[in-house]
């Protein structure tokens, strides 16, 4: 199992996914979240699991950043939500598709 902790900014929805696999194939979600949207993600991403990680890897759409801009873009919210990429790099890291590294942004403006 892999925990991504995920502070995602303004919105203060701190977000913790852990990601499953047994195969290092298929992987499963888990979501602990204040965020409404968020758990409906989870749902979202639920129907569609257990699902193979190389099929996220399709070159013209990730099923999880398809499924997170369809619904955060359908709620008004910012496409540019730090949690689904979180999900992702959890899910390859728990499929051995990538090594364990923290990922960050340091936002500033001038």
């Amino acid at each position: 199992m892999v925990k991504v902790e995920i502070d995602p900014g303004i919105c203060k929805f701190q977000t913790t996914v852990s990601v499953i696999s047994e195969d290092n194939t298929n992987v499963a979600f888990e979501f602990e979240t204040d965020c409404e949207l968020i758990k409906k993600f989870d749902t979202l991403l639920k129907e569609k699991t257990p699902f193979m990680a190389l099929q996220d890897l399709n070159p013209t759409e990730s099923i999880i950043m398809g499924t997170a801009r369809s619904l955060l873009m359908s709620k008004g919210c910012c496409e540019a939500c730090a949690v689904p990429i979180g999900v992702c790099k959890a899910m390859y890291v728990a499929t051995g598709l990538a090594l364990p590294a923290d990922v960050s942004l340091k936002i500033t403006k001038n």
